[in-house]
Parts: structure tokens; C-alpha cells; sequence
């Protein structure tokens, strides 16, 4: 993605792309009946897909004052860790709210399937933010590339 981004000389493109491309495949996994070479084939494509993300870290990068760059990116990661640190317990905390009592022969809750596609589709329901926060960047383009012949192909 992140070739791809430079050779065309666009990031928010590939931003964007990459994440309605995740929201799909997520949605895949989670609600298409699929076999097993199937879901390697969809976790491979989630994980291809997600790395769209590190695009973020470039165009922070890119619409910041040199001095603030670090801080910038800084602050880029730091919301990556923690929403990642977040996503556990809420959706440990969703699959409580459905929990209908069932209990294993261990005496740990049993949810069904629903239960926990229900659960996950929150995660992916994120991306909705995502792409609104992708749209209010103040540009698409890399700097400079206004400047350059092979631009004006892909214009």
C-alpha cells in the first residue's frame, strides 16, 4: 500500500481505499459461510488490507510543521496501542451483555456464534469513523507532486 500510495502520489486515496476494502473483508469473515482455505485466503486479505493504516503515520508526517512531527506521529501511535488495548474488553463487555446463562462443564459462560459476530461487527462498524476522519485531511496529495509530468497521469 504504501508503494502504491508513493507511485501514484496520493495518500487519502489509498487511505480510503484500504478501508472500506477492510470493512468488506471483515464482514466476510464474519457473516459468509466460508471453508477453511477460504478464511486463510480472507485473513490474509484482512491483514493486507489493515496495513493501509501505515499510510496514517505519512500523512501526519506531511501536514505538520517539521517541528511537530514527532509528536504528531507520536500521537498517531498512541491512538493505534490503545484502541487495540480498548477493543478486549469491550468486546468482552458486549458478549457479557448477551450472555443468556449458559454455563460449560468448567463453569465458564458459553456463547454461540452470534453472540460473538454480533460482538466483533462493533470493530468493524469503526471504520465508519475512520473513513470520516480520512475525509477531513486537508489534502490528498503528496508535497510537491503537483511539480512532477508523471502527476498529470493520474489526475
Amino acid at each position: 500500500m504504501v508503494g502504491f500510495s508513493d507511485r501514484i502520489y496520493r495518500r487519502k486515496t489509498p487511505m480510503i481505499f484500504a478501508a472500506v476494502a477492510t470493512l468488506a473483508v471483515m464482514t466476510a469473515i464474519l457473516y459468509a459461510p466460508v471453508n477453511t482455505w477460504q478464511m486463510k485466503i480472507l485473513m490474509f486479505l484482512l491483514g493486507a488490507f489493515s496495513s493501509g493504516f501505515i499510510l496514517a503515520f505519512s500523512l501526519v508526517r506531511e501536514i505538520n510543521a517539521p517541528w511537530l512531527t514527532g509528536t504528531a506521529i507520536g500521537f498517531i501511535n498512541t491512538l493505534n496501542n490503545i484502541s487495540g488495548a480498548l477493543a478486549q474488553p469491550v468486546v468482552g463487555h458486549l458478549l457479557d451483555k448477551q450472555w443468556n446463562g449458559q454455563l460449560s462443564a468448567n463453569g465458564d459462560p458459553l456463547y454461540s456464534h452470534t453472540m460473538y459476530t454480533d460482538c466483533v461487527f462493533v470493530l468493524a462498524g469503526l471504520y465508519i469513523p475512520c473513513l470520516d476522519s480520512i475525509a477531513i485531511c486537508p489534502r490528498d496529495f503528496l508535497p510537491g507532486a503537483e511539480n512532477l509530468r508523471l502527476f498529470t497521469r493520474y489526475n
